[in-house]
This record gives structure tokens, sequence and C-alpha cells, in this order.
């Protein structure tokens, strides 16, 4: 099917979504802002929140933050903000705490100090990891969320609390998911989509007792560092990449006929500069932001470019109705390599479009807009080059000469999404 069929197809979907579910954002309120001045993070050193905290500290030089950092995390987060400039470590407080437990884990003077000066809470502390089961991710995602959304309600200054949900709470829907809807009724296709949409529920009941901004991104893709001890996501465009650079020659990397569906990724750049505006915005209180392409290619049209700028002939199997990469990672070396959840919720024949109509408008005026996947395809695959090189140096496993044989760590802790 090419891609302009499945384009007319979605916006025949869309002629079904009833207008009533399009809440168009106040445009006299587009220009009222509310500065980050002291900001709460959970999921600290997680991969989002990383890069959320020292975005905000690097660009806001009068803003300061907290982070919830859990026990088994702390030297991994001592680390990175050592790595900082003098000015940003001096406005980072590091807090030790348990998003599963009440108030956080902390204790009774952290929290009056907290609730008496924090203005922004991000909450981004929650799992996503090969091998859990249903109740860890209720524990963590859900009842974590909970607790979380508790402890804010006592916040004296609080401004905004942005929750960092995802587009995956549409499930298994087809067709044009807009930025106000939320249960129609979708079944999901893991543990992890179930419970991020519990979590998103929870929040959105919230709504007339808290300033909440609630964001979705797609899969996040980002570049940097690498931090000892924690692996990061691999889903998506890293994984695809890391499939087809990783495999060897004489292994075919099979790509379906089904692989037309939109390939929804984003750059975790984007989703921070986004998220950082929307939490300043007081237009964008009680609102849901898709952060997404908002022209996403398909899955086809991505994996031929990655194969063109490495070199491989791109082979086109036919795998019936099943994705790509399940058949791909049935390829011994590669099962051991990316393990067989961490791409459980990428489906390139699933054709969904996230409309993000109120994210544009929102975002209207400024110089944050995602961009296009041409513009950051080629660092990435740098990236993992050299990612694939240094996991082969630091990680010596007997009896394996393959450079590219090195099994992931599994991370299990509550970092971020």
């Amino acid at each position: 099917m090419a891609f302009s069929d499945i384009i007319q197809k979605l916006a025949e979907a869309r002629r079904t979504i009833p207008d009533r579910v399009m809440q168009p954002i106040d445009k006299s309120s587009l220009m009222a802002r509310s500065p980050i001045q002291h900001a709460f993070i959970t999921g600290f050193p997680g991969f989002i929140a990383r890069h959320l905290a020292k975005t905000l500290l690097s660009q806001r030089s009068r803003s300061r933050i907290t982070v919830l950092v859990e026990k088994s995390m702390l030297a991994a987060a001592q680390d990175l903000v050592g790595q900082w400039s003098e000015s940003m470590q001096s406005r980072t407080e590091i807090l030790i705490g348990d998003i599963t437990k009440i108030d956080l884990g902390l204790s009774g003077p952290e929290v009056k100090r907290l609730t008496a000066s924090v203005s922004h809470i991000f909450h981004l502390a929650g799992i996503k990891a090969e091998g859990l089961d249903a109740q860890a991710y209720e524990r963590v995602n859900v009842k974590g969320t909970q607790h979380t959304l508790e402890f804010a309600k006592d916040f004296n200054k609080l401004k905004r609390f942005v929750h960092f949900s995802s587009a995956f709470v549409s499930g298994d829907r087809h067709g044009v998911v807009t930025e106000s809807e939320l249960d129609c009724g979708q079944k999901f296709r893991n543990d992890y989509e179930r419970s991020k949409f519990r979590a998103e529920a929870l929040v959105q009941q919230q709504f007339d007792r808290l300033p909440i901004t609630i964001v979705r991104p797609s899969i996040v893709v980002g570049l940097g560092e690498k931090l000892p001890g924690i692996t990061d996501p691999i889903d998506g465009l890293y994984a695809m990449t890391l499939l087809m650079v990783a495999s060897p020659i004489s292994i075919p990397i099979p790509l379906g006929d089904e692989a037309d569906g939109p390939f929804h990724i984003v750059p975790v750049d984007f989703v921070i500069s986004a998220a950082l505006h929307l939490a300043t915005l007081e237009a964008a209180t009680s609102q849901v932001f898709h952060l997404v392409d908002p022209n996403p290619l398909s899955a086809r049209h991505v994996y031929q470019r990655i194969a063109k700028r490495i070199g491989k002939n791109v082979s086109m199997l036919p795998l019936g109705k099943s994705t790509w990469v399940s058949q791909a990672l049935k390829i011994p070396f590669l099962k051991k390599r990316l393990g067989t959840e961490h791409m459980s919720s990428v489906q390139f024949n699933h054709l969904t479009i996230y409309n993000c109509s109120h994210t544009l408008q929102a975002l209207h005026g400024t110089n944050v807009q995602c961009p296009p996947i041409d513009t950051y395809l080629d660092e990435l695959i740098q990236f993992i080059r050299r990612d694939l090189r240094d996991r082969a140096r630091q990680i010596n496993i007997a009896g394996h000469t393959n450079a590219y044989d090195v099994g992931l760590r599994d991370t299990r802790r509550p970092q971020d999404i």
C-alpha cells in the first residue's frame, strides 16, 4: 500500500471523529507565562529526566532544581551532576526517594521545604524494561503517579504539574488519535501501554484540583553522554538502526510488504524544549499535547534511508501479517543483543496518526519544532556505531569473539520512561 493511500485512509478515519473532542486552546492566553523558579524532577538520572534537568539549568540562569533519585542510582546521579558547570551544580539538589512510597519516601523536613518553594513538578519516573510483570508496572507507573499527585497537592507555590505520558496510551487504535481523547475502548499491546494509560487517567482526574499539563511523546531518541550503570531505551529508530548496523552482511534484514505504517519517533531535544515551553504557558493548563513528528515517514522509507546510509541492500521478505521486527529478533545473536521486549510496541503496519494540533498551536511563534528525521539520522547512525564499539571494548564475554555480540544490562529501576 502506498503511503499516500494510507494518508487518504486516515483522512477518512478523521471524518468519523466527533468535533466535540477537539477542545481548542484559548488563544488570548498563549502569551501568559509562569517562569520556572524551582523545579522538582522525578526519574533522575534517567534518559529524558537528565536531558530535561541539564537543559533547564543551562537555559535559565535563575532556575534551580531538586531531583528525586532512587538510592541505587545515587552514585550515577552524583557523577552526572559533577560533570556540569559550577553554576549548574550550585542550583541542583539531589534527594533520595521512591515514588512507590507515601511522600515519595522523603523526610518530613524535606517535604516541608519543597512544598514551600517548588513552582513546577516534572513527573518522569517510571519503568519500561524487559521481563517485568503487570504488577511491577502497576506499582511504579500507576501507583507511583498517584503518590506524586498526592504529594503535589500541598505545594503552596505550584504553578504547573507536567506529567510525561506516552502517545501509545492509544493502544491498538487505528486512524487519527487526537490530543483530547484517552479512553476510546482501545486494547493494549503490552503491560507498559496499559500502565501509562491508567496513570494518565489518574492525572486527568485531577485537572480541576491541580495546574496540570500532560505531554505524550512518541518513541524518543537521543544522542549524547552514556552513563555508567544506566541502560538507555533502545526503542524505535535506535533499535531499527542497531539491528541493521550490528547484523552481519550475510544475514538479510527482513522488511515485509506491510511496513507502510507511520514510524513515530521524535528527538529528545524537541521533547524537552516543547515540555519546558508548555510548562510555562498558562494556556497549557488542563491540556494534553502530542509531542510527535507532525509529518512522520513510513517505516519503509525510514528503513530505506538507513540501509542506503550504511550500504546495505533492502531485503523484501514476505512476512505475512507479522512485523519484520518480530521475525528479525528470531535470529539468535540479534535476539541476545536486543532482547524480545525492547521493540514490542513498534508496529510498522499500525496505521495511526497522532494529531498534534494543540502542540502546533501552543508552539506557534517559537523556534521549537520537531526536525525531519533526515536532519539527525546520520548522527544517530554514527552514535550507534560508537556505542557498539564502546560496549565491545568495555565488556568481555567469555566465548564470544563477535565485537557486536554484547548483551545489554537489564535495567528495572524506576528511572524515567
